[in-house]
């Protein structure tokens, strides 16, 4: 009796039709799955729950979902007016640098959720394959760069609260007012100062080089890597 390749369990379907046959099955199960069927041999159609895995924005292969583009972008709203303001209460000729402090601490902490999301998401998804004319060592550099401005932001995130609550300051969000739970450390919170701005110059010359790559593949390579921070790649389903 020839009994159907649905039918047949994994183990056995691989000694009749070998490993890289059964694979391809176990995939296609995966996108297209056979709906079970129920003792009464009513069938039952996957739940949300089966089909979920597929729609939280993940990138797809060829590029960029939705979620890295406005996780992309709205991290850059975020960076540059928090580093031009931060860069303004360095310098003590600054007006009002007390203000500038709080507004710097305002836009921090209301993005503090976003910026991690930001460096987790992008670790969890990884890089989209290299673009048919991408050379390997642009690849790599591209990559480097990218997971360092990640880890920059990171440390950024951590040393920036602690600064102030070993300094003995509360984190001023608005008229509100974080306070620390800390001790205060004066000597690890002037450490965490020349940290955070060290870094904080870091993230700006890894945005520096990162936009004139991007420059440089716009004018001269012509290969859509702009486009792909632009537009949502669409999933291929093979269907």
């Amino acid at each position: 009796m020839h009994l159907p390749e649905q039918m047949l369990p994994l183990p056995l379907l691989a000694v009749l039709t070998g490993p890289s046959t059964t694979a391809f099955i176990r995939l296609g199960a995966m996108d297209n799955p056979v709906p079970a069927r129920s003792s009464s041999g009513a069938s039952q159609t996957p739940g949300p729950a089966a089909v979920l895995p597929t729609r939280l924005g993940a990138d797809p292969a060829g590029g960029y979902g939705w979620v890295s583009i406005v996780l992309h972008w709205a991290t850059v709203a975020v960076l540059l007016p928090l580093w031009f303001v931060g860069y303004a209460t360095s310098h003590p000729g600054s007006e009002s640098v007390l203000k500038l402090i709080h507004t710097h601490t305002t836009i921090a902490v209301c993005a503090y959720a976003l910026l991690w999301l930001r460096v987790l998401w992008r670790f969890r998804q990884g890089h989209p394959a290299p673009l048919p004319r991408q050379r390997a060592w642009s690849v790599r550099f591209g990559k480097t760069l990218h997971y360092l401005l990640l880890i920059a932001i990171a440390v950024m995130l951590i040393s920036g609260p602690l600064m102030a609550w070993t300094g003995g300051d509360a984190i001023h969000v608005f008229s509100a007012a974080i306070p620390s739970p800390l001790p205060k450390l004066p000597q690890l919170s002037t450490w965490l100062l020349a940290v955070h701005r060290t870094t904080s110059r870091i993230i700006m010359l890894a945005i520096l080089v990162h936009v004139c790559a991007v420059l440089k593949h716009v004018a001269f390579n012509h290969d859509g890597i702009l486009g792909r921070m632009l537009i949502a790649a669409r999933r291929t389903t093979g269907r």
